[in-house]
């Protein structure tokens, strides 16, 4: 699925002028209905709704917040999250999970961002 969406991307980085439409976009190769529907959603709202409530979602939010100590990946963050570690406050209460790079990102972020 996200290679459809690649090769959709590319085409339409490509294109030599500016996609007014779904309907356009969808002469194009690579480019089918559901990606013409989300091109005709953009143009006439300037956003997804998927996207937004994507945005939007406690997971999603506590993920990125985590992500921002360096040393933790998505898939480290999306685990802290699973076990309810949520935020850089809870994190610093299970200091004894995180590797030794972890910790030093950790103190970093903590006091850059608080």
């Amino acid at each position: 699925m996200a290679t459809f969406r690649r090769k959709a991307a590319s085409v339409l980085a490509k294109h030599p002028t500016r996609i007014k439409s779904g309907e356009e976009a969808r002469k194009l190769p690579g480019i089918g209905d559901k990606i013409g529907k989300k091109i005709d959603e953009f143009i006439k709202t300037g956003k997804l709704a998927k996207l937004e409530k994507i945005r939007g979602d406690d997971t999603t939010k506590a993920i990125q917040q985590l992500t921002r100590v360096s040393g933790i990946g998505p898939a480290a963050a999306r685990k802290f999250v699973e076990d309810g570690v949520t935020t850089l406050e809870g994190l610093k209460k299970v200091q004894d999970r995180l590797n030794h790079h972890q910790k030093i990102g950790l103190k970093y972020v903590y006091i850059r961002w608080t």
